[in-house]
């Protein structure tokens, strides 16, 4: 029962009280009348009393029921002074607590009842926290990009572009808002056109800025996927080029530069051979005897050999590499004029691509050597009705092969194969010296001796009976081997 229930019952009770009390001291009086009848003086002290209780019970009931509102009242008014109070107060706590809450990000304490729903909800509230990414947060990881993006919307429309993009066009990212993308990127829009199943198109283009100036950049065009991307939504991301072009540019003026001085190297190393060519040429013609002056000319013709390949090295579009085949068709035709050796036939086979310089020189040297040696003394004395040289060279994988065959006298019949490793001539020793620089083998028959000798294994070859056969096999690649040391 509340306070105001209970003012209420006590009133009511004491109003009750002084009625009944009043109420019975009435009763008492009018049964006390007929007695009193015949006593005038008693008759009117009954009657007096009468209207005297009446009066006071009256004015009891009347004095209750005021004293009862007035204490209401002023009750009342004490009781929504304290409720006031108490609303401002807990307004205050209740504040107080919505900016802790707001602080903290935590949601408000719920009643018991609902408890439950409370901490369904904040726990999916956190996990969302987790999950996803403020929106502040996104657009500083888009403004710090160095690369240019630029959000498309229908009809390849700028919808959105991050500081790089307005840094690199010169627009305010407001005046971007709705240009064309073939307007700042022409490339890129129709790569975007051309692109089919909704794949990211790539490719090189040029950046178009505000000012009429262009900016070279590498693009990416691809279409935006997911519920909220919409229709013909799509994002170009490009990078600047210009920094890599120039370091591209500079590279290749480097390298010709250095191209241009590599041949410059070549052409200068053949000059100076050939000073040194014209040096024993002038030598050999101030020599009285003539085996100073056959030596001279042997000198001679290994500096024309290196030469050949320094000149052709010149003329080439590739300074580390020569064609063989050229180079031994232009060595073989030297030493034929040189020996004046026009009535011997000569056939020259080459399978090869090209060679490293650092094999073709000493392949040359080798070739110099054992054709010569065949002009000089195969043909000399035997009368051969049809002499024939034959020069073969394949490469087989790895290894590389040159064959050097005649249809000559062979060797003397007090010489062997194998005395020419000691007692051979100056040329046979360089030979053998070159054959271990290329970590080569070396292999000499004269198939005069060697029975059932035919040609060496390779695509052709002189079926003859008699000669010298040179196979000088090697790697293609390697290291030089003891002799170039």
């Amino acid at each position: 029962m509340s306070l105001r229930q209970r003012l209420a019952l006590g009133y009511g009770a004491l109003a009750l009280t002084v009625l009944g009390v009043g109420g019975v001291a009435l009763l008492v009086l009018a049964r006390a009348a007929p007695a009193l009848a015949g006593t005038p003086g008693a008759a009117r002290f009954v009657e007096r009393a009468r209207l005297i209780l009446i009066a006071a019970t009256a004015i009891g009931a009347v004095g209750a029921g005021a004293l009862a509102w007035w204490a209401q009242r002023a009750l009342r008014r004490e009781v929504e002074r304290a409720a006031g109070a108490a609303r401002r107060l807990g307004l205050r706590r209740e504040e107080e607590k919505k900016r802790r809450r707001e602080e903290s990000h935590e949601p408000a304490a719920p009643d018991a009842s609902f408890q439950p729903l409370h901490d369904a909800l904040s726990t999916a509230v956190r996990q969302l926290r987790q999950r996803t990414v403020p929106r502040a947060h996104l657009n500083d990881i888009l403004n710090s990009m160095t690369e240019v993006l630029l959000v498309l919307g229908p009809a390849r429309r700028v919808q959105r572009a991050n500081r790089a993009a307005t840094e690199a066009l010169g627009y305010e990212a407001s005046e971007l808002r709705g240009l064309p993308l073939r307007r700042l990127l022409p490339e890129a829009e129709t790569a975007g056109a051309s692109s089919t199943g909704g794949d990211p198109a790539r490719g090189e283009g040029t950046l178009r800025r505000k000012d009429g100036s262009t900016l070279p950049v590498l693009f990416s065009y691809a279409p935006l996927h997911g519920e909220r991307a919409g229709k013909q939504r799509a994002v170009c991301v490009a990078q600047d080029l210009s920094e890599r072009q120039t370091a591209q540019e500079r590279l290749r003026q480097s390298l010709e530069e250095k191209d241009v001085l590599l041949r410059e190297i070549h052409h200068r190393v053949k000059n100076n051979l050939q000073v040194i060519s014209s040096l024993l040429s002038l030598q050999e013609d101030g020599e009285p005897g003539d085996r100073a002056t056959r030596r001279l000319a042997a000198s001679r013709q290994r500096i024309r050999s290196m030469a050949l390949v320094h000149e052709r090295l010149y003329r080439s579009s590739d300074l580390a590499r020569i064609d063989v085949s050229d180079y031994l068709d232009d060595l073989g035709d030297h030493l034929m004029r040189v020996h004046n050796a026009g009535h011997v036939r000569f056939e020259r086979h080459v399978e090869a691509g090209p060679l490293p310089v650092g094999r073709a020189i000493p392949l040359g040297l080798v070739a110099n050597e054992l054709v010569a040696n065949a002009f000089e003394h195969a043909f000399s004395s035997n009368g051969t009705d049809a002499p024939a040289l034959d020069l073969r060279f394949w490469t087989d994988g790895p290894t590389a092969t040159l064959v050097v065959e005649d249809n000559g006298t062979g060797l003397p019949d007090d010489l062997t194969t194998d005395d020419l490793g000691s007692t051979g001539s100056m040329g046979l020793k360089l030979v053998r010296a070159l054959t271990g620089q290329l970590n080569g083998t070396l292999e000499v028959t004269d198939k005069g001796r060697s029975a059932g000798s035919g040609h060496a294994s390779g695509a052709h070859g002189l079926r003859s009976a008699r000669g010298l056969r040179f196979i000088v096999a090697f790697p293609l690649e390697g290291e030089e081997g003891a002799a170039s040391r």
